[in-house]
């Protein structure tokens, strides 16, 4: 379960990382790629969520990244309904939101480190 977290939140990544140039770039969001970032993360995020009850939050750095995650998964339910290229004050929302997704990955990547391998 953790596994396909991990490949579902990278494959998130992969497409969130275009979305984000194109919040920078003041571009319109394309809503295709929106839907798909979206119920992939969510799928991730799931998943993790189950498999951190089931294994009891056994370390900080999971908890963490269920944290981080959490906080990301808010952040981009605002900025996905905020965005449009003529509002540049949502700017900071989505960096912000990427940083917290990417360190609930990193976070996810030290636990898979440290605890599975």
């Amino acid at each position: 379960m953790i596994y396909a977290s991990i490949i579902l939140f990278c494959i998130a990544a992969i497409l969130g990382t275009s979305l984000i140039y194109n919040v920078v770039a003041d571009k319109h969001l394309p809503k295709a790629l929106k839907t798909i970032h979206s119920i992939i993360a969510s799928a991730g995020f799931i998943l993790l969520v189950i498999y951190a009850i089931q294994e009891h939050f056994n370390s900080y750095y999971l908890l963490f990244s269920v944290g981080c995650f959490v906080i990301a998964a808010i952040l981009g339910v605002v900025v996905l309904r905020k965005y449009t290229p003529e509002r540049p004050n949502v700017k900071p929302l989505a960096l912000l939101y990427a940083l917290m997704a990417v360190g609930g990955l990193s976070m996810l990547f030290v636990y898979y480190s440290l605890y599975l391998v």
